[in-house]
């Protein structure tokens, strides 16, 4: 069993107090969902059923979180007090066994030069488990970066990728022992500048698996250690 990247989806907009986003397409109940979400004015509230792994106010106004997904979910409003800057990125995984978040950090925003090739190192976690699937998170604030990009650097490998709406990227890696992880790198490529929040986030399966309870029948004269049936 392994866990898998799933989708990714993303929204952003000059000028609102909440965003409304539809999880990823080919995503299923049990399925775990990663956002990290930036505003210019206050840290954005969650939807119910959404956990916070962390919020800060340096730079940009930031929050990271997670989901189990639930059948039947169409869509997550994140909300701010008043009319802003907001953008979201938001990623799926696939997770047999369930165990969700083994560790997860959420750095400062930084400023970027797009056009100067500026990079954004994702912060580095400690994770206790093996064979973690180590998620990264990149977004921006500059809504109108179309012409803008981030790209994730070897090793981490680059999962989702738009600039529809705003400059983002998901990449992991695979950690298979316990310890700190390699902080991953996004490039910045293309036009324009403005403000990165990065974060990442350490997903694990169960390190041994549940034992089953085995129960004899009711009424039964089988003995399954010794004896004979009667």
């Amino acid at each position: 069993m392994a866990i898998t990247f799933v989708g990714g989806s993303e929204f952003g907009n000059n000028s609102t107090n909440n965003m409304t986003i539809s999880p990823p397409s080919g995503v299923i109940a049990g399925d775990v969902l990663l956002a990290l979400v930036n505003s210019t004015t206050s840290i954005p509230s969650l939807p119910g059923g959404w956990t916070s792994l962390g919020s800060n106010s340096t730079g940009l106004y930031s929050i990271l979180a997670w989901h189990e997904f639930q059948a039947g979910e169409t869509s997550y409003t994140f909300s701010c007090a008043v009319t802003n800057s907001m953008a979201i990125v938001l990623g799926c995984y696939s997770i047999p066994g369930f165990s969700p978040v083994d560790a997860a950090q959420l750095a400062n925003s930084v400023s970027v030069s797009f056009s100067g090739g500026g990079s954004v190192s994702a912060p580095s976690v400690t994770t206790t488990g093996t064979n973690d699937f180590v998620v990264a998170l990149w977004i921006s604030n500059n809504v109108s970066a179309i012409y803008s990009s981030l790209t994730p650097q070897s090793p981490s490998i680059a999962d989702y990728s738009s600039g529809s709406y705003v400059t983002n990227e998901l990449g992991h890696v695979l950690q298979a022992t316990a310890g700190a992880s390699v902080a991953q790198v996004a490039l910045g490529g293309g036009l324009g500048s403005g403000y990165v929040t990065a974060a990442t986030v350490a997903l694990a399966l169960y390190a041994t698996p549940l034992a089953p309870t085995l129960n004899s029948p009711a009424n039964s004269s089988y003995a399954p250690l010794a004896g004979t049936p009667t």
